[in-house]
């Protein structure tokens, strides 16, 4: 691995202290580069930038960080990364399979969530919220936010105008993921979205298989929909382009603010992306909003970079040598 790959990599993860993703490299070095807090980036384009680590861990090279978790491929600093091994081990278990396999799901959603919608997403883990006793908290935390600002292009003056005398248009989502939705769990998947979604304005049911030809499952669906107002997404993996809204959620005016207050306590992830909204809004009114880049946001891989991630951790393919 060549010293200034190296460097750059040791940055972005000395500045997450935590555990990053090898296809989020890229962006998160541009976060740090348009910050002026390392002076290069990569050579290569973003859907090669993971190619180095991947190959270094396939080879046991000596690193200065540590993988901490196989899918998806995870790497940290050694201090942060206490334990590391537990993890992998931990990923490996049955009772794990479900969960790991949603939560690879979430950068297809938040490269189409910003595609589609403008949205910027975060994932809550659930690992680190709040547990209540006896399920009291259960079905209360979404897999992911988001949050789209329409008015961020409007012209400064529509803007001051709309801040003083109307309600900014700013969008709050929420996302339930699931790998696989039947009949069977349809009520139970759907049920479980709108209990964790009456905080935004839009909740959605994400999920990356749907038979769309079983009518009575499209049926309940559709009665679900017209009830409560959920709406529904269906992610492609083998073909991100075709992944589509099968129901819009219905948009609610008001928000549930207690629930607002009650997860912004319990969850910190759920604070970071609060605290990031204020921070984006106040770079919007500064004209910053282009230049500005959040962690507290998930990262949005370009397509050949969510092509890769795709075939290496969803379909597990081994990537191509570059």
């Amino acid at each position: 691995m060549k010293k200034d790959y190296l460097d750059i990599v040791l940055a972005v993860l000395k500045e997450a202290k935590a555990p990053v993703s090898i296809h989020a490299l890229y962006s998160r070095a541009q976060e740090l580069y348009s910050a002026g807090k390392i002076s290069q980036m990569f050579s290569t384009a973003e859907d090669g930038t993971y190619y180095p680590v991947w190959l270094a861990l396939k080879n046991k090279e000596d690193l200065p960080f540590v993988q901490v978790s196989q899918r998806p491929i995870t790497i940290a600093l050694k201090e942060y990364a206490p334990n590391a091994l537990e993890v992998q081990a931990t990923s490996q278990t049955s009772s794990k399979t479900e969960t790991h396999h949603e939560r690879l799901l979430h950068p297809l959603l938040a490269h189409f969530a910003y595609t589609k919608w403008g949205a910027h997403t975060k994932t809550i883990y659930h690992e680190k919220a709040l547990k209540g006793t006896k399920g009291k908290n259960s079905w209360l935390y979404p897999d992911m936010v988001g949050a789209s600002f329409t008015y961020q292009n409007f012209e400064p003056t529509l803007r001051q105008f709309v801040e003083n005398f109307g309600n900014l248009p700013l969008k709050l989502f929420s996302f339930e993921l699931k790998k696989e939705m039947d009949l069977s769990h349809c009520r139970e998947y759907y049920f479980q979205a709108i209990s964790n979604s009456s905080w935004a304005h839009e909740g959605y049911l994400v999920v990356e298989k749907i038979n769309t030809a079983d009518n009575n499952l499209m049926d309940l669906l559709k009665r679900l929909h017209t009830s409560f107002g959920i709406g529904v997404v269906l992610l492609n993996v083998q073909d991100m382009q075709k992944s589509q809204v099968l129901l819009n959620a219905k948009f609610k005016e008001n928000l549930d603010h207690a629930m607002l207050g009650e997860l912004s306590q319990n969850s910190p992830d759920f604070k970071d992306f609060l605290n990031a909204l204020t921070l984006y809004h106040e770079a919007i009114k500064a004209h910053m909003s282009e230049q500005t880049n959040f962690q507290a946001f998930d990262s949005v891989l370009d397509k050949a970079a969510l092509q890769n991630y795709i075939s290496m951790e969803i379909l597990q393919q081994a990537p191509k040598e570059l």
